[in-house]
């Protein structure tokens, strides 16, 4: 995809490349066995990582408790975002480029808060 904004092809590039890093990774922890490698399921245990990026913030977004340096909310998001590089490298779907695509979109055709009032 050649994007609108400056560096698209090299975030499109590196966002491949850790996807299927994190597909690997996946494979290899037993993440991926073949009863748990349905779509469905996959998008559910990102809901379940972002449902606990919430419950972070909820409580004050306190600093990770294994994952030291970091908060909460940053460790959960960032497990929100592994699962859904998972995804895409499981499924060859083109997350990184969609992302950009609706960027632009939104950009040029939506406007202020999507013509809404709030």
């Amino acid at each position: 995809m050649q994007g609108k904004f400056s560096g698209d092809e090299h975030f499109i590039y590196h966002f491949d490349k850790v996807a299927k890093k994190v597909n690997t990774l996946m494979k290899e922890q037993g993440f991926n066995r073949r009863e748990d490698n349905e779509l469905v399921g996959k998008i559910t245990h990102a809901h379940s990582e972002l449902s606990e990026a919430f419950e972070g913030a909820r409580s004050g977004d306190p600093e990770d408790k294994d994952i030291k340096g970091f908060s909460s909310v940053e460790v959960q998001l960032a497990d929100v975002l592994g699962v859904l590089m998972d995804i895409q490298a499981e499924y060859g779907l083109r997350i990184g480029s969609a992302l950009l695509a609706k960027m632009d979109f939104n950009n040029t055709q939506r406007g202020y808060l999507h013509g809404r009032e709030f």
